[in-house]
This record gives C-alpha cells, sequence and structure tokens, in this order.
C-alpha cells in the first residue's frame, strides 16, 4: 500500500520540475547582465605573436593568433570556433587568448552574464595581435586612462624590460609616456649588477618618477707602493705604475681569493693572498725594499765632484755602502780638467771599484757648411755642427762627416781655445737616363743634355729630368740623386687628332636616333689638351610610322576641345639638330682620353595630349577619353643648351668613343648616350 502511494506522488512530480526550470528560466535571464563589446582592432605594431618569449604553435606547426582581451570584469572564461591552444595568459591586465589563424568566434563567460558568442569582424591571421575591449551593459567602465612613468637608475645605462612587451628596448634614464595604466612588471639589468624585478603601477593622468639602484656584483682593490714603475700582477694580468687601482664596473673583482705579486727591478719581491668581498673596497700599503752592494769611485787627483746618476754625492776618494744594484752612470768632475763619465753594473753582494785618471781640456767651436754634420773627437761621437766642446788638450783627432757628403778627417794639435770652419763637398753619383724607344732629347733643370741612352755624373741633390722626341709626350720627373741611379720611361705617341662618326640613340619613345660627325685635336705645346667639336642631326617625315602610338589629328576638326586644358603627355620629335664643343684630358697610361661637353639644341615637333573626354568630329575619328593625340598644326620648336661627360679610347689607328647628355629639359632631349668611332692621327 505504501509503495503504491509513492508512486502516485512521484509521478506527476517528475512532470513539474521540468516545467518550472523553464518557466523560471526568462526570469533568471531577465536579473542576469550582458557583456558589451567596445572595439576590436588589429594592433598593427604589436610583435608578441612572433618573439621568442610568448609564441606558441597550434597542431599544424602554425604561429597562432593573440586576442588580447581587455575589460574591467573578473573571473571571465572563453572558448573559441577552434580550438583555445594552451592556457589563457594573465599579463597586464588583459587576458591573452592563443588561437589558430582562421578562427571565427570567441565566446565569453562569467558569473551572472549571459553567454556572449562574438563572430570577429575579420579574418583572424596567424602570428598577428588582435585588441579586444569589452565590458558590461550595467554601466560597466573598462579602465582607459593613461598616465607616465619616468625612471632614472644608478648606475645610468640599465637595461629595462618589461613583461608583456617582447619589443621594448630602452636604458634609464629613459619614459614610458601615455601607456595604459596598470600593474606592470619591469626587469633591471646591467652587466656586472644584480638584476632587479619590481611591480609599478601607472596610475591615470599622473607622471610619476622613480630611481633604480642596482647593487654591484664586483669589490674594489687599490695598493699603495713608496715606488715608481712597479710591476703588479693579479689575475694574470700585470700592470705597471706607482699604485694599483682596480675599482668600478670597468675594473672591479669578483669576488674570491686572489694572488697579489709586486715586483720592482733591484728590489726585494713581495706576494700577497687578498680577498675581495662584493661591495667592499681594499686598500693595501705596500713597501718595497731596495737589494744593496758597496760602491768605491777613487780620482787622480783626488777631490773631484762625483755624480751617480745625475745626482751629487761627494768628493773622490768616495765609498758608501748600500747603492741598489743594477745599472748606474758615474761621473766624475774637477775644475781645469776633462769630466769623465762611465756606466757600472752593480751586483749584489760583489763590491765595485771605480779608477778614474783625469786629463787637462780646451773648449773649442766647431761649424760646417751645411750644417748638421756629425763630429767625432777621437772616435767618439760628440753632436752635430754648429758646436762648441771641451777636448782634451793635446793631440785629437777629428773627423766631420754628413750623408750624401765627402768624409774630412784631420788631426788637431788643440792648445787653447779654438774655432774651427769646414766647407762639405757633395759626393757624386752615376745617373743613367733611358727611354723606349732611345733618341730623345734630355734636359736637366731644364738644359739639354743629349739624347738617349744618356749618362752624367752629378752631385747629389735634387733634380727635373724631361724628355722630347718628335711624334712623342713629353715626360717628366722630379728626383732626389742619392746613389748611383737610372732613370727609365717608355714614350708615348702624342695623339694629335681624331675625326669619325657618332650615332645618338634615342633614350625615350618620343624622340628620335641622331648621326654626327665629331672632330678633336690637341696641341704641340698641350699635348694633353683636346679641343672638340660635334654636331648631330635627326629627321622624319613619317611620323605615324616612327610614333605609331600616337593619332595625329588636326585640333580645330573637334567643337569644345580645348588643348589648353588637357594633360601633356610629352614632345614628339621631328627634326633634331645639335651642335657642341668638346674639351677634354689625354691620359697616356692607360691610353685613354676624358672629357666634359657643352652645346646647344634645337628639336622641332609636337607636343603630346591626353584627351579628358569625348569629342566628336566630322571630319576624322572622334576622340575618347584617355585617347594620345598630336595636333598636326601644332609644330613648336625648342631651344635648350646640353651638356655631357665621355671618354674616348684610341685603338691602333682607330678610336671608340662614348659620351652621357643632360639638358634643362629632360622630359624631350634627355639624358641619352652617344657611340663614336673613327680614326685617330698621331
Amino acid at each position: 500500500m505504501y509503495n503504491q502511494t509513492k508512486a502516485t506522488i512521484n509521478e506527476p512530480m517528475k512532470q513539474i520540475i521540468p516545467l518550472l526550470f523553464f518557466l523560471l528560466l526568462p526570469v533568471a535571464q531577465l536579473f542576469a547582465d550582458e557583456f558589451k563589446i567596445l572595439s576590436f582592432e588589429k594592433a598593427a605594431g604589436d610583435i608578441s605573436a612572433i618573439s621568442l618569449d610568448y609564441k606558441r604553435l597550434d597542431d599544424n606547426d602554425e604561429v597562432c593568433a593573440i586576442i588580447k582581451v581587455r575589460s574591467d570584469l573578473k573571473g571571465l572564461l572563453f572558448t573559441a570556433s577552434n580550438p583555445v591552444v594552451g592556457d589563457i595568459k594573465w599579463l597586464n591586465g588583459e587576458y591573452w587568448i592563443y588561437l589558430s589563424g582562421g578562427t571565427r568566434q570567441l565566446s565569453v563567460f562569467a558569473d551572472g552574464f549571459i553567454k556572449l558568442s562574438y563572430n570577429f569582424p575579420e579574418r583572424i591571421e596567424k602570428a598577428k595581435v588582435y585588441i579586444l575591449t569589452l565590458s558590461s551593459k550595467t554601466g560597466g567602465i573598462v579602465e582607459t586612462g593613461k598616465g607616465t612613468l619616468l625612471i632614472t637608475s644608478n648606475p645610468e645605462a640599465v637595461k629595462v624590460g618589461l613583461d608583456g612587451f617582447p619589443d621594448l628596448q630602452k636604458q634609464t634614464p629613459c619614459s614610458f609616456e601615455n601607456y595604459r595604466i596598470g600593474n606592470y612588471r619591469f626587469t633591471f639589468s646591467r652587466n656586472r649588477y644584480h638584476t632587479f624585478d619590481s611591480i609599478i603601477t601607472i596610475e591615470d593622468k599622473l607622471q610619476k618618477q622613480i630611481q633604480i639602484r642596482l647593487k654591484p656584483k664586483w669589490g674594489n682593490l687599490i695598493v699603495f707602493t713608496n715606488k715608481e714603475e712597479v710591476d703588479f700582477t693579479i689575475n694574470g694580468q700585470t700592470q705597471t705604475d706607482s699604485e694599483l687601482r682596480l675599482i668600478g664596473e670597468a675594473k672591479g673583482l669578483d669576488p674570491g681569493d686572489y694572488q697579489l705579486a709586486v715586483l720592482k727591478e733591484n728590489h726585494y719581491p713581495q706576494q700577497l693572498e687578498i680577498s675581495i668581498a662584493e661591495g667592499d673596497t681594499l686598500i693595501k700599503q705596500i713597501e718595497l725594499l731596495p737589494i744593496t752592494t758597496s760602491l768605491i769611485v777613487n780620482t787622480f787627483p783626488e777631490e773631484a765632484e762625483v755624480f751617480i746618476d745625475g745626482n751629487y754625492v761627494g768628493l773622490s776618494p768616495y765609498q758608501a755602502e748600500n747603492w741598489i744594484v743594477g745599472s748606474h752612470t758615474i761621473k766624475v768632475a774637477k775644475k781645469r780638467y776633462i769630466t769623465e763619465e762611465k756606466e757600472i753594473t752593480l751586483v749584489r753582494d760583489k763590491e765595485a771599484l771605480l779608477n778614474f785618471e783625469l786629463r787637462t781640456h780646451a773648449s773649442i767651436s766647431i761649424k760646417s757648411n751645411p750644417s748638421g754634420a756629425e763630429v767625432r773627437i777621437n772616435g767618439k761621437y760628440e753632436g752635430k755642427t754648429p758646436m762648441r766642446l771641451k777636448v782634451m788638450s793635446g793631440e785629437n783627432h777629428i773627423s766631420i762627416q754628413k750623408e750624401n757628403y765627402e768624409l774630412i778627417e784631420e788631426d788637431l794639435v788643440v792648445k787653447a781655445t779654438d774655432d774651427y770652419y769646414y766647407t762639405l763637398k757633395k759626393k757624386q753619383y752615376r745617373l743613367k737616363v733611358l727611354t723606349e724607344p732611345s733618341g730623345a732629347d734630355v734636359k736637366i733643370d731644364g738644359v739639354t743634355k743629349g739624347e738617349t741612352p744618356y749618362e752624367q755624373m752629378l752631385a747629389f741633390g735634387d733634380y727635373t729630368i724631361s724628355t722630347t722626341m718628335q711624334g712623342y709626350a713629353r715626360k717628366s720627373k722630379r728626383f732626389k740623386l742619392e746613389n748611383n741611379q737610372t732613370v727609365s720611361w717608355s714614350m708615348h705617341k702624342r695623339l694629335s687628332a681624331i675625326l669619325g662618326a657618332t650615332a645618338t640613340y634615342k633614350f625615350s619613345e618620343y624622340d628620335l636616333p641622331k648621326l654626327g660627325v665629331e672632330l678633336g685635336w690637341t696641341y704641340k705645346k698641350a699635348p694633353r689638351f683636346l679641343t672638340g667639336f660635334g654636331y648631330s642631326y635627326g629627321w622624319t617625315d613619317e611620323m605615324e610610322t616612327v610614333y605609331p602610338d600616337v593619332d595625329f589629328r588636326n585640333a580645330a576638326d573637334y567643337t569644345s576641345l580645348k588643348l589648353s586644358t588637357l594633360k601633356e603627355e610629352a614632345f614628339i620629335v621631328q627634326k633634331a639638330h645639335a651642335m657642341y664643343l668638346r674639351f677634354g684630358l689625354v691620359i697616356y697610361k692607360p691610353f685613354l682620353e676624358l672629357h666634359i661637353n657643352g652645346g646647344y639644341a634645337l628639336y622641332t615637333g609636337h607636343k603630346v595630349y591626353v584627351s579628358d573626354g569625348y569629342y566628336k568630329s566630322t571630319k576624322s575619328l572622334d576622340l575618347y577619353s584617355g585617347d594620345i593625340f598630336a595636333d598636326v598644326n601644332g609644330k613648336e620648336e625648342i631651344n635648350m643648351p646640353i651638356f655631357g661627360v665621355g671618354l674616348t679610347l684610341p685603338v691602333g689607328k682607330f678610336y671608340l668613343s662614348a659620351d652621357y647628355w643632360v639638358s634643362n629639359l629632360l622630359e624631350v632631349a634627355g639624358p641619352q648616350y652617344t657611340l663614336g668611332i673613327g680614326l685617330v692621327f698621331k
């Protein structure tokens, strides 16, 4: 009985519950909010989709597009008509959604909102970035304010990275102007400093300024000594100075233990173990002790002044116990005696003894013409003339020598102060002059000497040699004769004149080819200077054949046609004259001639017009919009200067020439190219 009643009650309920659901569904939707799309656009300058840090590939190994969703709503969920690739990122206040190229729809979900299925207004392209901004219809507003951030640092030139902006490349001091408000993760880095990460907020309509201080990764080392020119060796590097300073970003040492060696010649070495801590400065004071020995200096007679390395130390006989080992200069001086000087090397634990026998001396003056000659007294170099020096009284051997002058040697008996003057004689050298072919006239410094092959002995000095020969170009050379020397060269046949024909090729479809002649000549006294004259001519009576794309019409046959209002396409040439002068420089090795041209051109022809509409004629064909035509009664003349450059290349008895031309009316005449061929006269 119980089971039968239960079954009777449950059966109606199963029918009522679905009915209640469908009845209440509109009520639930009535209280649910809706999404509102504010904007959708392609971010043309954003390369996040292809950067190494953010790029993703779909199942077809294609680079995904990124949809960056900006919204004031939280807890959004997304699906798409194609599967979303990977997880959805939340970066800098945006949802980053990776989709395959060609995806057409994106669906958005959130608690309390009706699902939105948004069809993209354009085809989604792979490897591109799009910005979708959405809110709710009940008044939600997406934060679109902007602010500015100014960043300085200690040290300067710190690299700044911004998460979500892979193409950002900035260094401090720098600014981020008009950036969308929100929290951003910044990274600050520099070589030999600790990297620093921070979340920084950009606030609406606010210019915020911050300073970043990076912590260094090195330590400083300063070592002082009591000597100059000390060798410091650390970390495999040696530096010579009076002190060692390894400080700062460029020279500071990485934290750790080091072996420091401090060395100086003829001093006891120092070896130290040091520890460098990050951010600390270690200062060391080191005293280097010299290695010494004893020195005795005797003179005859005694009581001469003793100088060691230029410093006065006392009178002879002189004895010292603590002189640093190594090389030293010992000088002794006494009134009315010649000053003597010796080099000595002191050795550790070995006493040094020097004896000087002083001699009397006299003061003499030595001059020469020319000056600058080297003077040696008794084989010892004393200097260059003019000079005054003290020499030993009595007999002395003197030598006077200067490069490219004869040596002078003699014995002098010096008794008192005296002056000596020497005239130096230049050395003689053999000069040979050769030419190919031989028989050329030779001039040396403008004086005719003979024909090649030519040979002569000449004194040391500067000369100018020139060779001339009938029918050949003159050659010359300036040189210094300071040994036996041969001057040789090939003579080049002189270019006297050129005569030939030219062809000027048309540059545009509205130009005419031209034929012409050209003549050029040089001068006997100026064989490298060429003057020339040229003329070219082009003409046609068959305008329709030469210019098949142009209709030749009589403009007077068309009513309402105004040529002044039409576009001018070009100027077609019926007859062309060009005359020009040529000025050139002949180069004999390699054999060619370079020239510039200037002239005058006269062109006779017609302007070409483009029809701007439909014009009817009773005497000829109608004109339609876009037709290109010329008025047969509109013949005109254009005068203009022309300019050009070119070269001529002689080949045996013939020559080839090429010229490039421009004018002040390029649309009419240029640029153009002219080729020439003809005879060479030598």
